[in-house]
């Protein structure tokens, strides 16, 4: 089965399988051998074919926040069946949603801005690491729902999103 992930507002699909005794990551046209050893306090040896990093995962249901060689990355994981059912539905395609509870440290938009997917919508910190917020697709801030400095609660609307206007 393939799986599909979005990091750095890109989804990904990949698969994961068992094979000779150790795990096999598939992803395009490329196949890898890959291990994650914990080594405790959320930090894990990831060895991925001939190179290995130490890392830091800390999960949130769906969402894996990785801090990985200086730096940081949120992953969001998507069940497939719904994600290849309509993904449309999901109130993340049009917004940017608070991962978890946090506080804004930057809002580099305001209403009305035309945005390109992967820019930044929003800074967020949360558990002493920041993450930005990007826009999953091209469109137009419709709102912004916070400011600097605002606490807010895990699945909080921060920015919403409209479908940007063809010409």
């Amino acid at each position: 089965m393939k799986h599909v992930v979005t990091l750095a507002g890109s989804d990904y699909e990949f698969g994961l399988m068992r094979r000779d005794g150790s795990y096999w990551l598939e992803c395009a046209d490329n196949s890898l051998s890959v291990a994650l050893e914990p080594l405790g306090q959320d930090r894990y040896r990831l060895i991925c074919a001939e190179c290995t990093s130490l890392i830091t995962l800390v999960s949130d249901g769906d969402r894996v926040f990785i801090h990985m060689n200086g730096a940081s990355y949120e992953a969001t994981y998507h069940d497939p069946v719904s994600y290849y059912a309509d993904e449309s539905a999901s109130p993340a395609a049009h917004a940017a949603i608070a991962p978890m509870p946090g506080t804004v440290v930057g809002l580099p938009v305001t209403q009305g801005d035309r945005v390109a997917a992967g820019d930044v919508l929003v800074v967020i910190e949360s558990m002493k690491l920041e993450t930005a917020l990007k826009a999953s697709h091209d469109g137009i801030v419709i709102a912004v729902h916070v400011a600097i400095g605002q606490t807010f609660e895990r699945d909080a609307m921060l920015v919403s999103l409209s479908p940007m206007e063809r010409d």
